[in-house]
């Protein structure tokens, strides 16, 4: 297997990736993409009109499985399809709201049950405020929930019931948020307080179940754990290292 030098990759490995990943996500990815994103905000509308309320807590509950495969982008056809004709949205933005900081509550929930580890609680509590303040998931989501899976279905078990509420007591959206975390929240102000008012109850409720949720579910890794997998870690980077040099 011919090698790469160093003084060269910086130049040849992103040109390689680029020249094989633009014409593939030109004419395979990017129409699947739409081709899957259509059909999934149909689907969605149509378990929304069926079900009611527990349409809004199903897709809360399954918002970050969407995020990950970037089909979330669908739903923006729809929004400013919904605002220019009706003025508002009971699904979309509920849900991913709740969502967002049901993540943040998550990740916040291991960070206060992680005591061994000083990396990762940090981590945890950075992540966690990201996303509940600013509406930042992707840290929360890639950094702690969806790696140790215990706090990601903690959080989805937080969003079913937080944006089951918020869904059954009519919570709407009247504008897109620039930000789905607290700074956004005011896009549920219309003409009634109450609108804002059980949205924020949604969340916060949404939170509390996710934040138990997780304490119940995650278990941290002890001491003696941990410093075997940073030993068996330093083990593979040697020999790899060996192997390079040889």
């Amino acid at each position: 297997m011919t090698s790469i030098h160093d003084s060269l990759k910086s130049l040849v490995v992103p040109f390689g990736t680029l020249l094989i990943m633009a014409p593939l996500t030109l004419w395979l990815l990017a129409p699947a993409g739409s081709f899957i994103g259509n059909y999934l905000i149909k689907f969605i509308l149509w378990f929304y009109q069926t079900t009611g309320f527990l349409g809004v807590a199903v897709l809360s509950a399954a918002f970050p499985w969407i995020v990950m495969t970037g089909m979330h982008s669908a739903f923006m056809p729809y929004l400013v399809q919904a605002f220019a004709s009706v003025g508002n949205d009971p699904l979309i933005l509920v849900a991913n709201f709740v969502s967002n900081l049901d993540q943040g509550a998550a990740a916040l929930a291991v960070g206060v049950k992680t005591h061994h580890n000083e990396k990762l609680r940090s981590t945890a509590f950075t992540c966690g405020i990201t996303a509940i303040v600013a509406g930042v998931t992707e840290p929360a989501m890639y950094g702690i929930n969806f790696k140790y899976m215990k706090p990601m279905i903690g959080a989805m078990i937080g969003s079913f019931f937080g944006a089951g509420f918020a869904g059954f007591m009519g919570v709407k959206a009247f504008a897109l948020a620039g930000s789905a975390g607290l700074f956004g929240t005011p896009v549920f102000i219309g003409n009634s307080i109450m609108t804002l008012v059980w949205a924020l109850l949604g969340m916060l409720i949404g939170m509390i179940i996710s934040f138990i949720a997780t304490l119940i579910l995650y278990k941290e890794e002890g001491p003696e754990v941990s410093d075997q997998k940073d030993s068996n870690k330093k083990a593979v980077e040697a020999t790899v290292s060996d192997a390079v040099t040889a």
